[in-house]
């Protein structure tokens, strides 16, 4: 589910710069694109998550303050509660993770840290190093990154498993089928280039190789 904006001309030159989203992820998990069945949550949220055998949640030019949520912004925390409540395993990426935690009553604030935008080394805690979403992934690895909100404060049943210096709560596990991760995993470091030539922003970059292990961990261990 793509939750980036319902702005359609900057979509469009999104998808310009960036490539389509399924292909993305088709592309990291080395499964077709038959496979994925790509929501734009701006046009039409589903009523039964139980349809699909996972969800991704991926990022959004909007922020999930309260206050300024867009209607179908609410409908896509509906979509989520409705998810978890009926099980269905639940990847979070960035802007998937603020939706997430908001929909499950967290809040999202403007990262004290500052905008986290570039290749930064994640670090798992040992909870991480445990968790199925991190199976043969090394302690520490790099990531792409993009966000200037974060979650600072955690519900109580809810745990953190890795973060990285600008951003404590880099990854977030809710229960045995939610895990939510603020950076990248699908995104390659020419993406983050295109993306900063957009934006009129400069980054430097290096390479996240070990990234894409963690989505083909979220199909294998949580989706199969």
């Amino acid at each position: 589910m793509e939750i980036l904006s319902d702005d359609d001309e900057l979509k469009a030159k999104d998808e310009e710069v960036q490539g389509p989203y399924v292909k993305m992820f088709a592309e990291a998990m080395d499964i077709g694109e038959d496979r994925f069945v790509f929501i734009d949550a701006s046009k039409k949220v589903p009523n039964n998550p139980s349809e699909y055998s996972g969800i991704i949640i991926g990022r959004s030019t909007y922020e999930p303050i309260e206050g300024k949520e867009k209607p179908w912004m609410k409908e896509v925390y509906e979509f989520i509660r409705k998810t978890v409540k009926a099980g269905v395993p639940l990847l979070g990426i960035c802007g998937g993770l603020e939706f997430t935690a908001r929909a499950l009553g967290g809040e999202v604030v403007p990262n004290p840290k500052g905008k986290e935008f570039g290749s930064f080394d994640i670090k798992l805690n040992e909870d991480g190093k445990k968790d199925p979403l991190f199976e043969n992934m090394p302690e520490e690895f790099m990531a792409q990154v993009s966000h200037g909100y974060s979650v600072e404060e955690l519900k109580d049943d809810w745990k953190v498993l890795g973060s990285s210096e600008m951003c404590n709560n880099q990854v977030i596990a809710i229960g045995d089928k939610v895990r939510l991760v603020q950076f990248h995993p699908e995104i390659k470091p020419i993406h983050l280039e295109n993306l900063a030539k957009m934006r009129n922003l400069e980054v430097e970059t290096k390479e996240s190789p070990h990234t894409k292990q963690i989505l083909r961990n979220f199909l294998k261990n949580f989706v199969e």
